[in-house]
């Protein structure tokens, strides 16, 4: 079900006029900082403001499942992070969008790094 909704809100957002996001047909656009905030916090008049909130929450939750895939995968013997059953991309957001206003360089980095860098803060694990 989650993969499914995932799927639909991709393809959805495939054609959005989101602006920040224009790409050519042989390119990628990377989200940055500031596209990820822009787009998490849209002004109430955007004519965009659902589709950029719904970019948000796709995006923060596919970082975040890319960072606990990553992790599970990996033969390293400690975890960075330790995320509970149920994740819910609030928090992350929250904290993601704090850590890039905190920390003017992330501004042009990529905002998966801001996403990476807030889950063991968020999901500590037991010591």
């Amino acid at each position: 079900m989650r993969n499914a909704l995932q799927l639909m809100v991709c393809v959805a957002l495939a054609g959005s006029p989101l602006a920040g996001h224009a790409q050519t047909p042989n390119s990628v656009q990377i989200t940055d900082g500031e596209s990820l905030v822009r787009d998490c916090t849209p002004a109430q008049d955007d004519p965009v403001r659902g589709t950029r909130q719904l970019a948000c929450a796709a995006y923060i939750a596919g970082a975040a499942d890319a960072m606990v895939s990553l992790m599970n995968a990996s033969k390293a013997g400690s975890k960075p992070f330790c995320p509970p059953e149920t994740i819910t991309y609030a928090p992350i957001r929250d904290a993601a969008l704090k850590y890039i206003r905190d920390n003017p360089g992330m501004a042009k980095s990529t905002a998966a790094l801001a996403v990476d860098l807030v889950l063991p803060q968020i999901y500590p694990c037991p010591k």
